[in-house]
């Protein structure tokens, strides 16, 4: 109930390096009321997934690892539980490409192929 009716607020510190569009994306897919949440197809269309996939796109095809993946990589650990929910529900929503593209970074930042990217190779 009490997760129902709370409004989230974005006022924590780890909230202050989150673009606005990205606020506004999760702000969106968390109202409370179902006929103004943002359905999943809705949310891949929201500017933040279209901006973030342009970018992605293009480093892609000048062949450098994708700097977003790097920064969200060392962010997540200090992201809240309903953080890692929200993100777990916006993984989901990837296509083949897209996890293709995250696969390929992943291989990318893991130097050793051992299947786990290590402090060490993150800050490489």
């Amino acid at each position: 109930e009490k997760i129902r009716y709370s409004k989230p607020s974005f006022e924590r510190p780890e909230w202050k390096r989150v673009s606005t569009e990205a606020i506004d994306l999760v702000k969106k897919m968390l109202t409370s009321n179902d006929k103004q949440r943002l359905s999943a197809t809705q949310c891949l269309k929201h500017s933040w997934f279209v901006k973030a996939k342009e970018l992605s796109r293009l480093k892609s095809q000048e062949g450098f690892l994708d700097g977003g993946i790097i920064k969200s990589l060392q962010e997540y650990k200090g992201t809240t539980k309903l953080q890692k929910e929200v993100i777990n529900v916006m993984v989901k929503q990837l296509n083949d490409k897209e996890i293709a593209h995250i696969k390929e970074q992943f291989q990318l930042l893991d130097k050793d192929q051992t299947g786990y990217i290590t402090p060490q190779e993150l800050e490489e």
